[in-house]
């Protein structure tokens, strides 16, 4: 018994708790909302965060800001102040490279924070178009690769760009 004892407090002294955010769709203001508030009320110090689609954007910010509850400055540095509204049909190709410009020249200067923590989820393309499978990336560089692999993940087919895929290390 004792030892089953020193087994489960080794297993408990390496835990962490695991952050799951889903694709958000329009809700993704919504979803940085809940996300800020735990980043803000509910410290967490040893965590893994996962992200697919909109989630992967708050997986991002997730790690590497301080402060995630002020919307409006959210907003500003990732899609900008210049747009005040965007519409699903016409409006993710400026979204998307808005929020990948943004944030690129935002990270340039800044060391990057807590990669180790974080993996994104995207629908990788296996040579045909309709031989889809599921990718979890982990392990990612620098900044840079991180949103690289966000923007895949959020991706909309001929919605976010003119083709059917994002390009990731040049894989669709």
């Amino acid at each position: 018994m004792k030892h089953l004892a020193i087994l489960l407090f080794a297993t408990l002294a390496n835990a962490y708790t695991t952050i799951n955010i889903y694709g958000t769709g329009l809700f993704l203001p919504y979803s940085m909302g809940v996300v800020g508030y735990i980043k803000k009320n509910i410290p967490i110090s040893d965590y893994r965060i996962t992200g697919i689609s909109g989630g992967a954007w708050c997986s991002l910010l997730y790690t590497q800001e301080d402060d995630l509850s002020n919307h409006d400055k959210i907003w500003s540095y990732t899609i900008g102040n210049n747009v005040t509204k965007l519409k699903l049909q016409s409006d993710l190709k400026t979204f998307q490279k808005n929020v990948e410009d943004n944030l690129k020249v935002r990270y340039k200067s800044r060391k990057a924070k807590n990669l180790d923590k974080i993996s994104i989820i995207s629908t990788k393309l296996d040579g045909a178009l309709f031989k889809m499978k599921t990718e979890e990336k982990t392990n990612f560089t620098n900044i840079d690769d991180v949103i690289d692999f966000c923007l895949c993940s959020s991706y909309l087919p001929y919605l976010s760009g003119s083709t059917f895929s994002k390009k990731y290390k040049g894989s669709r």
